[in-house]
């Protein structure tokens, strides 16, 4: 409820209604078939989540090397 509160007072999105009409083209579904966005999206977040995962380790690993010290 907070969350929805505070979410009410910010501005709208500006780049909504370009992704609306981009939406609709049937050029869209050409262009995937040569560029695999939904592919690289999940590619992108596969390793950003390694990513995360690595970083996440090694402050671990560092907090218990220190407080082993």
């Amino acid at each position: 409820m907070l969350l929805g509160s505070i979410l009410f007072f910010l501005p709208n999105d500006p780049l909504r209604p370009f992704i609306d009409s981009m939406a609709g083209g049937e050029w869209l579904g050409y262009l995937n078939w040569f560029v695999p966005i939904g592919t690289m999206i999940s590619i992108g977040y596969a390793w950003l989540a390694a990513i995360a995962i690595f970083y996440t380790y090694q402050v671990i690993l560092r907090w218990i090397k220190a407080a082993g010290s």
